[in-house]
């Protein structure tokens, strides 16, 4: 009997041994949250929005403003060049050219990241009239860089704009919302500009009260009005690029340079006369993505 007794106590400690060794793996890790503690407060989508700026400042510069370039013969490769580049100034490239993939997976990337919280930010509580202007706002930024995204993408991936066309032409998948398992054909360019707008006019609404000035760090009303200004060129709107570009250049809030001196100040000085929109950097300790590819520039020699 005692034998017995011991087999079935033994049995039972080795029950709640698996019981709580399950239950110590239904833990989140200590350094990061899962999605559903994400969106709790204002000061989460906060968080969130200084982590968009950041990620967007990468996605502007180096390789995503520079491949174009090289690809477009308006930077020619030089006798000690390594190869670097070497394929789109070729135009010999693979669909796994780092030029290419990198850009593609980029963009998509801050795509799912946007799709996220703008899901997520809609299920944040305010407490007040100014925290409930200040989610808006970070919800209408949202809806600014990803209309930039799929700008981006859309010249990049698809054929240009044909007004006679658009609506048969193949552009890019279009992924609205946060669905990892969602691999959406690729949309009409038509679709692809139309959404590019209706996500413009969805941030003018919650940008309409944020005035621009020069250099700004953060997106204002002018912003929005100079991305609709050049998504209207690229679609061969010529009545609405330029009403929306002349909006901009009549306000006299960022007339161009006209001496020495000013562009002196401009490029030495990193002044921002002309700039609607410059993204924070904090030197020396944080460095933006840079165009090195233009001058490789050897201090020894």
């Amino acid at each position: 009997m005692k034998t017995i007794k011991l087999k079935y106590f033994t049995t039972g400690i080795m029950f709640l041994l698996v019981l709580a060794s399950c239950n110590d793996l239904d833990r989140f890790p200590h350094d990061a949250i899962e999605r559903s503690q994400s969106f709790q407060s204002v000061q989460d989508a906060s968080n969130w929005n200084t982590g968009m700026y950041g990620q967007l400042r990468n996605r502007v510069y180096g390789l995503y403003m520079y491949s174009t370039d090289i690809q477009a013969d308006q930077l020619n490769a030089t006798l000690d060049y390594g190869n670097r580049n070497g394929g789109v100034h070729r135009w010999d490239f693979l669909a796994d050219d780092y030029t290419i993939r990198d850009t593609w997976q980029s963009y998509y990337s801050g795509i799912t990241s946007i799709n996220a919280a703008i899901e997520g930010f809609e299920t944040i509580e305010t407490e007040t009239e100014e925290e409930a202007a200040e989610l808006n706002q970070y919800i209408s930024e949202a809806y600014l860089t990803r209309a930039y995204y799929y700008h981006q993408l859309i010249l990049r991936f698809s054929k240009s704009y044909d007004p006679a066309t658009a609506s048969s032409d193949l552009g890019v998948p279009l992924m609205l919302e946060y669905d990892i398992e969602n691999f959406a054909p690729r949309s009409s360019v038509q679709a692809v500009y139309d959404q590019i707008l209706a996500d413009i006019e969805t941030a003018r609404d919650g940008l309409a009260d944020v005035p621009g000035v020069q250099g700004s760090k953060y997106y204002t009303s002018d912003v929005v009005t100079a991305l609709e200004a050049r998504v209207k060129f690229y679609m061969q709107d010529w009545q609405g690029a330029k009403e929306a570009a002349d909006e901009l250049i009549t306000s006299g809030r960022y007339p161009l340079i006209t001496s020495e001196e000013g562009l002196m100040a401009y490029w030495y000085q990193d002044g921002g006369q002309e700039d609607i929109l410059q993204l924070f950097v904090s030197a020396p300790d944080e460095l933006a993505n840079t165009n090195s590819i233009y001058l490789g520039f050897n201090g020894g020699t």
